[in-house]
């Protein structure tokens, strides 16, 4: 909420338990769904700080650019105590459910012109929305989609509840919408329709919805103008404007179908070979069957039987190191439908040295030189003068006689190769043929 009003409000700080997942929304496809992966916590009016607590300044997966003037608040218990929004903004203190320390919140029903904000002509509708990303949906698949809402309670900023808080999805991030005013694009995925939803306490509202595919965003907020909103005064005094604000914490995504969301893959490099590691995420996996995943250019695989569990670790071995693109693949046997594919490039081996002449004497020096190839990679040595003489050609020369070197080949991952060469005796060296006497 964007405002140029400061008031000051009584600071109570909180304790939270540590966040954890809620076991309730297996599978959960929304990312960050608790508001609680965060770049920095919310601070207001500090000393030599900017003013930072906007949604897309403080957290990852979620932004409010569906309108360029408001924007969502974000709220955690590690905000600054000067912070007018951390963590009052209701007449009791706001405990997110769960136990979760962060959680988000938007203007649902206002007046731009009463609030001045942003620049005239104001409009009569003044609103916020906050948006997060997910994996994309499914076309088809029918998924439950729930929030945690609160409807607050406080002094000129949220003095009446409203009967529309709604969810609706989008295929890439929303657009068309206007500066203020109600935005009602995308799908509808479902919305309140009385004024006694979650007024002061935390309530969970749940939709099932049934994918168009592809949708990769939701979006949060009152999609009905102040005309047609419900509005009833709450007991907070203020404005005349019908100004209303809500809390939003624990999105859950989930379907009761069998999903790969991700492989994590770890190599070796500097090897011929890597052992292939990471692991495999999925929800809602079938009871039986094998799950097998599959390197497609090396042809290995690993398989592992039911029961399946979630960040199922894998391991692969003897994958080459040929610094190709490869597809890994993860699928169940008893469900075709439920495969995921990760790419990575593998790394290459170490880079090869080969001589191609020497050590030879040099003629009229007591000195020696050696001609190499190296497939790859920047060659030093321990003594004497390094040239490219062109491509992975290349030449030690002016090596003292008896000085053995080590030479060196190493590429930019980086991996390296040594090799050492033994000294000739240059010292009775023919001054014309370059050979020993």
């Amino acid at each position: 909420m964007k405002k140029n009003i400061l008031v000051l409000f009584i600071i109570i700080l909180l304790n939270f338990t540590a966040y954890t997942q809620s076991s309730s929304c297996p599978g959960n496809i929304a990312n960050n769904p608790g508001f609680e992966n965060y770049i920095e916590c919310p601070h207001y009016d500090v000393p030599n700080q900017e003013t930072h607590f906007y949604l897309e300044q403080c957290v990852t997966d979620w932004f409010s650019n569906v309108y360029q003037m408001g924007s969502a608040d974000y709220f955690h218990s590690c905000g600054d105590a000067d912070h007018d929004y951390t963590p009052m903004f209701s007449s009791s203190t706001v405990n997110p459910p769960n136990g979760t320390p962060g959680y988000a919140g938007i203007r649902t029903c206002g007046d731009a012109a009463v609030w001045h904000e942003g620049p005239p002509p104001y409009t009569s509708d003044s609103r916020e929305y906050m948006v997060g990303t997910c994996t994309p949906l499914i076309a088809g698949v029918s998924y439950e989609i729930s929030v945690y809402i609160r409807q607050a309670k406080r002094d000129i900023s949220s003095i009446v509840w409203i009967n529309h808080i709604g969810i609706r999805m989008t295929v890439g991030a929303p657009t068309g919408a206007n500066d203020y005013g109600v935005w009602s694009g995308g799908y509808l995925v479902g919305e309140t329709n009385n004024t006694g939803v979650a007024n002061e306490t935390w309530a969970q509202i749940s939709y099932t919805y049934v994918a168009v595919g592809g949708e990769d965003h939701i979006i949060f907020g009152n999609f009905y103008d102040n005309a047609n909103t419900t509005q009833v005064p709450n007991g907070a005094t203020g404005y005349s404007s019908p100004d209303a604000y809500c809390f939003f914490d624990d999105v859950c995504i989930m379907s009761d179908i069998c999903s790969i969301s991700d492989i994590s893959i770890n190599t070796q490099n500097c090897t011929i070979t890597s052992t292939i590691t990471g692991d495999i995420t999925f929800a809602n996996p079938p009871t039986t069957g094998t799950l097998t995943i599959t390197d497609d250019i090396s042809g290995l695989s690993a398989t592992y039987n039911a029961p399946f569990t979630s960040q199922l670790t894998y391991s692969i071995a003897n994958v080459p190191n040929d610094g190709l693109e490869h597809n890994l693949t993860a699928s169940f046997s008893d469900d075709t439908n439920c495969h995921y594919t990760e790419t990575y490039t593998a790394p290459t081996t170490s880079p090869v040295i080969n001589i191609t002449s020497g050590p030879n004497c040099e003629a009229g020096n007591a000195t020696y030189s050696v001609n190499i190839t190296v497939s790859a990679g920047t060659v030093t040595s321990t003594a004497g003068t390094v040239t490219n003489v062109s491509g992975n050609n290349w030449v030690i020369s002016g090596v003292p006689s008896g000085v053995n070197i080590t030479i060196t080949t190493t590429d930019t991952v980086p991996c390296s190769t040594t090799i050492d060469i033994i000294s000739p005796d240059c010292t009775n060296c023919d001054a014309n043929a370059g050979t020993w006497d």
